[in-house]
């Protein structure tokens, strides 16, 4: 799962607009190449901008604790 550090429009998503705080990709949209993924991530775009970046889900709690 990413997190939105920049506002963006996403050209392959019929410019939907993602604002910062938000989830990519949004939850209806179609998924992203990793060829995308690293376009938005590591800033390798037109514009040289990181827009995403990767957040780690926290484990589920699978232990008992009765």
């Amino acid at each position: 799962m990413y997190k939105v550090v920049s506002n963006f429009r996403d050209a392959k998503d019929n410019n939907r607009l993602y604002e910062i705080g938000d989830e990519y990709p949004a939850v209806e949209a179609p998924k992203p190449t990793k060829t995308r993924i690293l376009e938005l991530a590591k800033g390798k775009n037109p514009y040289g901008v990181v827009f995403i970046e990767e957040i780690e889900e926290a484990p589920e709690n699978t232990s008992d604790t009765d």
